[in-house]
């Protein structure tokens, strides 16, 4: 429910938060006024690394795995470091004020 306090960041575009579940958590991003983009923050590159953990960057320009220095953009590609492959995404339907999260 996007009326919940805990996302109020997902209000404004450039948003995001953290959730549970996936494999190691999901980013959920909001780019733009109706369009919300979900990612498992595992990170692509050695995922099976106990480190694997992608996080939004401190500006909020783009997302790091602080373990081996991969950076993705807010589509989920790997724009530097060892990262080739992009970060796996999850379905998002909007349906009024529920954003409803899947895989595919």
């Amino acid at each position: 429910n996007l009326n919940n306090f805990a996302y109020t960041p997902l209000k404004n575009i450039g948003g995001f938060v953290y959730l549970n579940g996936g494999v190691r958590g999901i980013i959920v991003f909001r780019k733009s006024q109706d369009k919300y983009l979900a990612f498992e923050r595992n990170c692509p590159f050695q995922p099976l690394d106990a480190c694997a953990l992608v996080k939004v960057n401190e500006s909020t320009l783009f997302m790091v795995d602080p373990c081996c220095s991969s950076t993705f953009d807010f589509d989920g590609y790997p724009t530097g470091g060892p990262a080739e492959l992009p970060m796996r995404q999850y379905r998002t339907y909007l349906d009024q004020n529920f954003l409803l999260i899947t895989s595919e």
